[in-house]
């Protein structure tokens, strides 16, 4: 018990520093000091799962529960820096008008942070997946629906905001294996399970087909910039090297961003990061009308409802 007391405090804690107000939320954002209170939490998180999290000396059923609830507090925590990349977003453009926007501004650390969101979503659903396996799953309390429901609604608004190939594909397949284990696992036909399955077997789709298009589209935009402005790729001569990189350069563009911000030009090749054209609803949570950042036990789930097109 003690395990479950130190963890919700935990948890509370991140709401009470983060998000006491809408505004105090903004200004953390933007400003930038939420990440060294992310910097201060993240190891009190590791300490607790050190300490707690040890299969060998816990109830199997309490160890699936307090697993599931680690990993949920864990990607509740690190969607700070989710919520950072979008403010910001919104807040260098005009509110009013998206089109063409893409969420560039994800520095280093905000992609750690994103990457923290999907690992710890995928953990969940693939504990779930497990419990499915086992014919546990149905057993499980409501609260655990609630944290399957979440981890994939944050699972998909992390992924829109910018993946490589290899893990959209990889985070698709959770996805997937999610959806069947709850659709097997429902204790009659309009079980919570099964109507949410239908549901997010509907956005998992369309999220992998959105996202397949935007590459398609950013790929045919990038070719037809090189043919404009660029001219032909010059060959490989003696004393120029080899020039097939120069096939892989990013799109030019007539204000060119930070290149210091953009992901792909790190380790990423650039045709092998998708992202969704700019959506402010690919926050975790809507704070546009001033409404206070969700507690982390305030049993709302408004934002399922709040997905990228």
């Amino acid at each position: 018990m003690d395990s479950w007391i130190e963890l919700t405090k935990l948890a509370k804690s991140v709401t009470d520093m983060f998000f006491p107000s809408a505004a105090f939320a903004r200004q953390q954002l933007h400003s930038g000091r939420y990440v060294g209170l992310l910097e201060h939490f993240r190891p009190l998180l590791n300490q607790w799962k050190d300490k707690y999290l040890q299969p060998q000396v816990l109830d199997k059923a309490f160890y699936n529960d307090l697993f599931i609830e680690y990993h949920f507090v864990r990607v509740y925590t690190h969607s700070v820096g989710m919520q950072a990349v979008v403010e910001r977003a919104v807040a260098e453009n005009d509110h009013n008008n998206f089109d063409g926007v893409r969420p560039m501004t994800i520095d280093p650390t905000d992609y750690e942070y994103i990457q923290e969101v999907i690992e710890g979503c995928g953990q969940i659903l693939q504990k779930v997946t497990h419990l499915a396996e086992a014919g546990a799953l149905r057993f499980s309390p409501v609260r655990i629906v609630l944290r399957i429901t979440s981890a994939s609604i944050f699972l998909m608004k992390a992924l829109s905001l910018g993946t490589r190939q290899a893990k959209l594909q990889e985070s698709i397949e959770i996805l997937e294996k999610s959806i069947k284990a709850l659709k097997s696992n429902a204790l009659d036909d309009v079980h919570l399970s099964t109507r949410y399955a239908a549901l997010l077997e509907m956005h998992v789709s369309r999220l992998r087909r959105n996202l397949l298009a935007s590459s398609r589209v950013a790929k045919s935009s990038q070719d037809a910039t090189r043919r404009s402005s660029m001219g032909p790729p010059p060959w490989p001569g003696p004393d120029t090297g080899d020039r097939s990189n120069s096939m892989r350069a990013p799109v030019v563009q007539d204000t060119p961003p930070d290149l210091g911000y953009i992901p792909s030009l790190n380790d990423i090749g650039a045709d092998n990061w998708l992202s969704l054209p700019f959506d402010p609803s690919m926050a975790p949570f809507d704070m546009s009308h001033g409404c206070q950042f969700p507690m982390y036990e305030g049993g709302t789930l408004d934002f399922i409802w709040n997905l990228p097109s």
